[in-house]
């Protein structure tokens, strides 16, 4: 049984994944920060801030435009899944405005560990502009056969 409880947004790099080539090294960040789900499924959450601050998205929530040092600019979210397969997953996030447009995609290959909960605590969405925006944000964690997505409608705003 595959439940999911929540939504993240990303555009063009949960860890930073560009064009071709092969993907980055694995990451893993197991923490025992919550216990497992009741009943124990797979589990994924998606939110905002990292450890004690995590806190997940809600429908209709704000997520506001960040301008990185090199010009560009993104989003912060985070992520938690839970489950007792472990492996290398793939999380891929899109956001699309609300004609269905893409606004953003981002991709992350994280370690995730048995019995616990991998975090990915804020990590960068990059947007194709700096426009505030309506829409829908979609986050799928896959491995093998297994997955978890979640949409959610979000807005993005600026500061």
């Amino acid at each position: 049984m595959v439940v999911f409880i929540a939504a993240s947004m990303s555009l063009g790099g949960f860890c930073g994944t560009g064009g071709g080539g092969d993907p980055p090294s694995p990451t893993e960040a197991c923490t025992t920060a919550q216990p497992p789900p009741e009943p124990r499924v797979d589990t994924l959450l998606v939110g905002v801030g990292r450890e004690a601050a995590f806190r997940e998205l809600v429908d209709g929530e704000s997520l506001v435009i960040a301008y990185g040092p090199q010009g560009g600019q993104h989003v912060l979210v985070s992520a938690r899944v839970f489950t007792d397969d472990a492996g290398i997953w793939t999380v891929e996030s899109v956001l699309r405005d609300a004609s269905g447009s893409e606004r953003g995609r981002s991709a992350h290959f994280p370690e995730v560990c048995s019995g616990g909960w991998l975090e990915l605590g804020d990590f960068t969405v990059f947007l194709d502009e700096d426009e505030p925006f309506t829409g829908t944000l979609s986050v799928k964690v896959s491995h093998g056969e297994r997955s978890l997505t979640r949409e959610l409608p979000i807005a993005v705003v600026a500061e």
